[in-house]
């Protein structure tokens, strides 16, 4: 059994396409946990009525985090699948040959899917990433993780709301040592191009990430790597928002000021500090993206 847990918010179309997509996999025993972050319309009635597929309206916007979160709690599968709204499997056995990873390596926790975007080449292209291979990132609009695992780790970070929040996981998998592997098998389509969403939602973008970024450094990195990496960290998205095109100025500011945002959210995030060790940061610099 594979679970399924799709976060949407205001994005009718891509519901609509993306239960259209999951219906073509050869592999039959799964179920889709559909949460919509309170959007401005239910979308209830684009919801198939049978068995593979589950919706849940949250009462107020709560995130992806902690939407996602909502969705594990609902199933009971062994596999939890990943995906965004708008991201589907390019080929129809993409389900099936999920399991056989998790059969082969014993202590994996996140299994990354090959996946690219409408104008970029795919994650074994751009990182140069074999199969099976271990790797120190992965991004939640396509992968597959252990419910075991997750549990342990006691899911996402819900107070992140959006934004990064794909890092925290990867850390608290490192700290129990969880593998995080890369299946060129399985290639998903992220139907995801930034420049046709709204400038509000790409300064918002800057700012999560940003401040989330931050308080990751400071609830998983060893305390001799906080510091240093966390104002690395914050510079460097700093000179990447106002080294872009689009929107340099606004998503630059936004970006700054993400800083005394995440200052005032620092002592919560100290209070659930449990780092990973200072072997496992070493290793981790290694085979991150």
């Amino acid at each position: 059994m594979i679970d399924i847990i799709v976060p949407t918010y205001n994005r009718p179309g891509d519901i609509e396409r993306f239960v259209t997509e999951i219906r073509k996999q050869s592999f039959a025993d799964y179920r889709v946990y559909i949460v919509d972050d309170h959007g401005d319309e239910p979308i209830v009635q684009l919801i198939p009525e049978d068995e593979h597929f589950s919706y849940t309206r949250l009462d107020s916007n709560k995130g992806q985090a902690y939407a996602r979160n909502v969705a594990i709690a609902k199933g009971a599968g062994d596999i939890i699948v990943s995906l965004d709204d708008d991201a589907w499997f390019e080929k129809e056995d993409g389900l099936a040959e999920i399991a056989g990873y998790f059969k082969q390596y014993p202590k994996l926790g996140c299994l990354m899917f090959d996946v690219r975007a409408p104008e970029e080449k795919s994650l074994s292209t751009i990182h140069q990433l074999q199969d099976g291979q271990l790797i120190g990132s992965h991004i939640t609009c396509g992968c597959a993780y252990s419910r075991a695992a997750l549990e342990q780790i006691g899911g996402f970070a819900g107070h992140l709301h959006s934004g990064a929040e794909e890092a925290d996981v990867t850390m608290q998998l490192i700290r129990e040592d969880y593998e995080i592997r890369f299946a060129k098998k399985i290639p998903v389509f992220h139907n995801y191009t930034p420049g046709n969403r709204s400038k509000r939602w790409y300064r918002m973008l800057r700012f999560n990430t940003t401040r989330n970024d931050l308080l990751i450094a400071a609830m998983r990195y060893p305390a001799g790597k906080l510091l240093p990496y966390m104002l690395g960290k914050y510079l460097s998205h700093v000179r990447f928002s106002f080294s872009k095109k689009r929107d340099p100025l606004m998503a630059g500011l936004y970006t700054i000021a993400a800083l005394p945002a995440a200052l005032w959210m620092l002592p919560a995030a100290l209070k659930r500090r449990n780092p990973i060790s200072s072997h496992q940061f070493k290793d981790w610099l290694k085979t991150r993206w």
